[in-house]
């Protein structure tokens, strides 16, 4: 009996050991996971599991007091009870699958039950006009009914259909074949007499965290308010539970918001084209998610930030999207103006100059925009460094009427002195101010530039004198307009070329 008592309390430390610790730094695509464990004394191996997706050679281990012997790799394939976010999927499928089924019983009922009526309706013979008028009453009171409950019924089950697509979009995602194994490292440990401690880590690519913003600017206070989130997912095949979790700020790229300035180029045709229109630009959308207030640290690496998420988060690995607020902050408008491209669309957009004070760099993201409590519209932030300044758009105003319309388009004539040939193109801008106050307007226009040493681009007139002229083509005018007030901008150029050649103009 005392030997059987020895052998199970052996054996149970054989395997006595609990996750002590769980650290994850989150990068844009992928994370370093590190997880800390507890063994008890007398423990002889350990099972740990971790995501297919990481291979076997990013799997790091370290001991501390105890010795590990030998380490060996394997891959389990599980079943739906064997993961947590697939089985809780389709138990909530199936759950609304029966109640489906039940509504589309108790429809076929009411349907046969009216039908039951009908037939006895049909076989009734009325003999006075107080029969007729009382059976007319119960018709039109069970039609009504049967119709209300069918409709009711139909609604339901349309609700349940949406419900069930939502969960098997979800089941898709989660369900793959990497879902489905998991690898295991099996290791060995010599003398642990005294118990000790494993550190394990390794690198999955299912998972990562996106920036998305939320900016308000106060006209009054000439202020920008930034709310900063990170939106984080994980689909390792384990929750993160009670993480402590570090996100990797470092920059990859960046991306531009409205009308982006273009160049005009006009070249010798070489094969039939046409003038290339301008493609808009998709916004984004952003998922609806619940948002979580964060008190986040900031800490400086080499290429970027981490921010150290200070308390333990909960992650699930069903890749759903954990949106977690790391800053808040205000950045005082340098200069407020706006700024139109008339060549591209007649459309004025409020723009705010600041300077990015911030513990950190803000990455490119999606972005909600408020024109003080008015919602603009959700767009792209392009990437942003410290202590840079940047033009950030709040959308379009109808307030800013701008029109532009061609004077010449190409009228083509011959040169005087030479064999060559001419056309002309000239365009005239208005604009004026509907506010109540007064703006500054920066007007973009563009003229083209030779690609080509045969041919020669000339402006002709410019009125008024534009307030800068750029090497690539623009010309800019920065135009103050009282409320009311109409100013006109107008400017043409010739485009001078060889005879018997055809030219192109083309964006860049």
């Amino acid at each position: 009996m005392r030997l059987t008592l020895v052998a199970s309390i052996l054996f149970l430390f054989a395997f006595s050991f609990f996750a002590y610790a769980l650290d994850v730094e989150l990068y844009r695509e992928g994370a370093w996971v590190r997880e800390e464990l507890s063994v008890a004394p007398g423990t002889s191996e350990i099972k740990i599991e971790f995501p297919y997706s990481a291979s076997f050679d990013s799997f790091r281990v370290v001991s501390q007091e105890v010795r590990i012997e030998s380490i060996s790799f394997s891959t389990l394939y599980l079943s739906d009870d064997e993961i947590p976010a697939i089985k809780d999927l389709k138990d909530k499928l199936k759950e609304l699958e029966g109640e489906k089924d039940k509504l589309l019983v108790k429809k076929r009922s009411a349907d046969l039950s009216f039908d039951i009526f009908r037939v006895v309706l049909n076989k009734i013979e009325l003999r006075s006009p107080s029969d007729a008028q009382a059976w007319m009453s119960l018709i039109e009171d069970r039609t009504g009914r049967y119709l209300n409950d069918v409709r009711d019924i139909e609604r339901k089950i349309r609700e349940i259909d949406s419900q069930i697509d939502i969960l098997r979009k979800k089941l898709k995602d989660v369900d793959t074949p990497d879902s489905r194994r998991k690898n295991v490292a099996l290791l060995k440990l010599g003398d642990s007499s005294k118990g000790g401690k494993v550190i394990y880590s390794y690198f999955s690519p299912q998972a990562g965290w996106v920036p998305s913003y939320k900016l308000t600017f106060s006209p009054k206070d000439r202020r920008v308010d930034i709310e900063v989130y990170a939106n984080l997912w994980q689909r390792t095949g384990k929750d993160w539970k009670d993480a402590n979790i570090v996100l990797a700020s470092i920059r990859k790229g960046a991306s531009l918001l409205p009308p982006e300035e273009r160049d005009l180029v006009v070249d010798i045709v070489k094969k039939e084209s046409v003038l290339k229109p301008v493609k808009e630009k998709a916004l984004p959308m952003m998922l609806a998610s619940p948002v979580h207030d964060r008190d986040a640290r900031f800490r400086e690496v080499e290429a970027g930030v981490k921010i150290d998420l200070k308390r333990g988060a909960f992650v699930p690995s069903t890749g759903e999207n954990q949106k977690l607020l790391i800053w808040r902050g205000s950045l005082n408008a340098e200069d407020v103006f706006y700024l139109c491209r008339s060549y591209q669309e007649p459309s004025a957009y409020r723009m705010v100059k600041v300077k990015l004070s911030s513990p950190f760099d803000f990455l490119p993201g999606d972005a909600e925009f408020f024109f003080g409590e008015a919602f603009i519209g959700k767009g792209d932030l392009k990437a942003m460094s410290r202590e840079g300044y940047y033009d950030i758009c709040f959308g379009s105003d109808e307030r800013v009427e701008v029109e532009r319309k061609a004077i010449k388009l190409g009228e083509r004539e011959k040169g005087v002195l030479d064999k060559s040939s001419v056309r002309e193109y000239g365009y005239e801008v208005k604009v004026k101010n509907l506010a109540k106050e007064e703006i500054k307007l920066v007007l973009d226009e563009v003229f083209p530039v030779s690609l080509d040493s045969r041919i020669k681009v000339e402006l002709v007139k410019v009125e008024p004198k534009e307030s800068e002229r750029t090497e690539t083509g623009h010309l800019k005018w920065e135009l103050k307009l009282k409320p009311g007030e109409e100013r006109d901008v107008s400017f043409s150029y010739k485009i001078v070329y060889p005879q018997g050649e055809d030219i192109e103009l083309e964006w860049r």
